[in-house]
């Protein structure tokens, strides 16, 4: 890696901050790498800005879809482009939500792949994100002793599931997003890959690219403090479900 590999990084990140343009570039870094909707990289990036926010309920997102429709690759490729120190993306057990884990502090986006809701880590993500900027507290005995403990402030949960059936609980912290299943994207998916496998796409820096990402999630769980929305009270919202008001000026903070 050349010499001056850190500092270009920063420089070009610094440039992208300034020019506020973060979302753009992450967005558009992970669509050169995930071919599907662009939707579901969007909502994932929205998710992200809760986990510096004080006034923030959090927001959380389930990405629906048949098995090979990209799902788990939509969620894989954006994780790979957040700042590993604040990405937890692996086989969990129920338990580690709550016990400290090296590495896994406040402000994390926590990554589950293939969610069973009404399974006992199901039951604890509901659990978690209804206790978004505090953590949810639970007790369990050891040697005949109640102990308290409580999860992490703050964490983002980005879930894939088969089945897009949600309670209602969970369509009040979650963003339902389906990946494209369809006939017509599958054939472009499979086109892209055949090019691909020819090697007959365009050279990208990648870990160049990548290390910029990581440096931009860096500056934004920077900062952590209040977001008022001055123009709040001119809002039209055109529903009386007030939870669903809620994520929606989360999602404009």
């Amino acid at each position: 890696m050349p010499s001056d590999f850190g500092s270009r990084v920063q420089a070009q990140a610094k440039e992208i901050i300034e020019a506020g343009t973060s979302y753009d570039y992450i967005l558009d870094v992970w669509k050169s790498r995930h071919f599907g909707a662009d939707i579901v990289g969007k909502v994932l990036l929205v998710s992200v800005g809760p986990g510096s926010i004080k006034n923030s309920k959090g927001i959380h997102v389930q990405i629906c879809g048949k098995a090979g429709s990209g799902k788990s690759d939509a969620a894989m490729k954006m994780a790979e482009l957040m700042n590993p120190k604040w990405m937890l993306s692996s086989a969990l057990t129920p338990q580690v939500l709550f016990y400290p884990t090296e590495g896994f502090i406040d402000g994390s986006i926590v990554f589950i792949d293939d969610m069973v809701w009404n399974s006992e880590l199901g039951v604890s993500v509901k659990r978690i994100t209804s206790a978004f900027q505090t953590g949810a507290q639970r007790v369990v005995t050891t040697d005949g002793f109640g102990i308290r403990q409580t999860s992490n402030k703050r964490l983002t949960f980005w879930v894939t599931s088969v089945d897009s059936q949600a309670d209602e609980q969970i369509r009040d912290r979650f963003i339902l997003v389906e990946s494209d299943s369809s006939e017509e994207h599958i054939k472009k998916c499979l086109d892209m890959l055949k090019i691909k496998a020819a090697g007959k796409t365009a050279k990208v820096d990648d870990d160049f690219e990548i290390a910029v990402c990581h440096a931009l999630f860096k500056d934004l769980r920077s900062w952590f403090g209040e977001v008022v929305i001055p123009f709040a009270e001119d809002i039209e919202f055109l529903s009386d479900d007030l939870r669903a008001f809620t994520m929606f000026t989360d999602m404009v903070k």
